[in-house]
């Protein structure tokens, strides 16, 4: 009997050891699927928990666990088409196993050997392990330095990927078992036109699959979760779209995408105030062209700065085409497929117009309906993708506006009237102004922005060639002392500001300056410039109010389209602030 029972012992100390073995393995991860394709993180080692090293890319581009956080320990993981990833260096060097084992950054392109698979470990939650191309795991050795050893992942070989303010928001667990996450360019979600008490919310999932949105605000319970039917829409080209109610003003919500039952994905928003009196910032965007830059560092250094919401003023793609199945399935797929912008796209309420280049081709115009009939192919693929208050007026253009707290914004479009051979020339067209002229007259906000693609006054697109029609709307913010009067474009690559008053004199005054705030570039490969407006109304005497304009470009136009360029140098340039005493008040 003693004998029987220490036999099982014995069997059964050696099945915890098989099972323990077997934990501390790891399993393959299928890089096609990977969620952290494409972001810049940072490696801890497995013992981070305890003594806070980080994986570091060393003066002599040797690789080490130190302590603390800096720039040398970013990583961009770069997944390769034969299941394999890249690891790449802060200065754009790849990670890379040498002879002697030991693992190097080096800056050639990544080959079969520089290459690693991803393994996941069932020791460590969010552990990974890098295998190299020749069997060899990234280890981190007693005295630190990090090398390739041959062995199966143990805990000190394991490394915890850390993002680096890059990641969406923690799903709203609104389902306790979701089968799985499913997260594919496609399904990206857009955070569309959003009030007080109202938000809507776009997807594209495509034609014959069930979608479903599930909200609730932030770090709520599951029995506070909330959901919504949010169907293909066959007129829309089978984009999804879900209008939530009865939301709180001011207040963070959490969504989650469910594409046939699994999350697809993410993200927050936080809704518009209640009142007149409050401080909020928005970004502003124009020309996003994915040829030039798929990583456009601009959008994840605005969405870690938080904005209430977001103006994106044309050249959103460069499509160069009218095809709408194309507009949708081609160019804004590409682009909604960058990391970045599908991010903040995601997490920021986002109003859109569009210019020349996401209209039709370069300098391309509306004009009469006769002499231009694509131009509605193109009005219809803009509503296929973006979620606006509202699209122009009985079926005509794609002018809208909304209200954020004590600011109104009137977006324009300059494109679907524009007639350049017409005389006099038509730049928003007589219907267009009418309607511009009418919500400013009306409107008792304390600043009111007029946003469009193009300049005032630059080249040969500025308003100012339809002088008749920008000198009429001057004549009429005049006559109607409207005060609080400003003006936003896009288009022309760079980041300005312009007061037309003062450098032009009394025609550019409507009894104050005419001033422009002008932030063009985040994906043009020379500068990467984009804007972000500080808002101020908390002060009962409107003179007090202002805006403050922070312009950001690429430090390094060189680098202006490498996903390693820290966003630490996408500087601040050229604080401009407006006060409420400078219009009008």
């Amino acid at each position: 009997m003693k004998l029987i029972r220490a036999m099982i012992l014995i069997l059964s100390f050696l099945l915890f050891l098989s099972g323990f073995s077997k934990s501390v393995k790891a399993d393959p991860v299928n890089i096609k699927n990977w969620r952290y394709c494409g972001k810049t993180i940072h490696l801890k080692t497995h013992n981070n928990g305890f003594n806070g090293f980080y994986i570091s890319a060393t003066s002599d581009f040797r690789l080490e666990a130190k302590r603390g956080k800096s720039n040398s320990t970013k990583f961009l993981i770069e997944c390769l088409s034969d299941n394999k990833v890249a690891l790449k260096t802060y200065l754009n060097r790849y990670v890379v196993a040498v002879n002697d084992q030991d693992l190097l950054a080096d800056r050639q392109e990544a080959r079969s050997w520089e290459r690693f698979e991803v393994y996941t470990s069932n020791r460590k939650e969010n552990g990974f392990g890098f295998l190299s191309h020749k069997d060899k795991y990234m280890v981190a050795e007693s005295d630190l330095t990090v090398k390739a050893d041959r062995d199966w992942l143990r805990s000190y070989e394991t490394f915890v990927i850390e993002l680096n303010g890059d990641e969406p928001p923690p799903v709203t667990q609104c389902i306790e078992n979701d089968g799985g996450i499913l997260r594919y360019p496609q399904h990206k979600a857009l955070v569309g036109h959003t009030t007080a008490t109202t938000a809507e919310i776009y997807a594209y999932a495509g034609a014959g699959r069930d979608v479903e949105l599930q909200y609730k605000i932030e770090n709520d319970n599951i029995d506070d979760c909330k959901s919504v039917s949010m169907q293909p829409r066959r007129e829309r080209q089978n984009t999804s779209l879900a209008k939530l109610t009865g939301l709180n003003a001011n207040t963070r919500y959490q969504y989650d995408v469910l594409v046939d039952g699994r999350i697809a994905a993410s993200g927050a928003f936080t809704t518009a105030p209640a009142n007149k009196n409050n401080r909020f910032k928005y970004a502003v965007f124009s020309c996003s062209r994915y040829q030039h830059d798929t990583v456009q560092l601009g959008y994840r250094k605005a969405l870690d700065l938080r904005p209430s919401f977001s103006l994106m003023l044309g050249d959103n793609v460069y499509a160069h085409t009218v095809d709408r199945n194309a507009r949708l399935n081609i160019h804004h797929k590409k682009q909604r497929d960058i990391q970045n912008f599908a991010n903040f796209i995601a997490n920021t309420p986002t109003y859109a117009v569009w210019d020349d280049h996401d209209f039709g081709n370069n300098n391309s115009q509306g004009g009469p309906v006769s002499e231009h009939p694509a131009r509605e192919r193109s009005r219809q693929a803009f509503m296929d993708v973006w979620a606006n208050s509202s699209y122009g007026e009985n079926g005509d253009g794609v002018y809208h506006s909304f209200r954020w707290g004590a600011v109104e914004y009137f977006m324009l479009d300059g494109r679907y009237f524009k007639n350049k051979d017409s005389n006099p020339r038509v730049f928003i067209g007589q219907k267009q102004l009418n309607w511009l002229k009418n919500g400013l007259r009306k409107s008792d906000a304390v600043f009111k922005v007029v946003a469009n693609g193009q300049t005032l006054m630059s080249g040969s697109e500025g308003w100012i060639h339809a002088r008749e029609e920008l000198f009429s709307l001057f004549d009429f913010i005049r006559a109607n002392r409207i005060k609080g009067v400003l003006f936003h474009a896009g288009d022309v690559h760079q980041n300005r500001y312009a007061n037309h008053g003062a450098r032009r004199g009394s025609d550019f005054r409507v009894g104050y300056d005419v001033q422009e705030i002008i932030s063009s570039g985040v994906g043009n490969r020379n500068n990467g410039s984009w804007t972000m407006i500080d808002v101020d109304t908390t002060d009962s005497n409107p003179r007090n109010n202002f805006i403050k304009v922070t312009y950001y470009k690429q430090m390094n136009k060189a680098d202006a389209v490498d996903a390693t360029y820290p966003l630490d140098d996408n500087v601040r340039i050229n604080d401009v602030i407006i006060r409420g005493s400078d219009l009008g008040y």
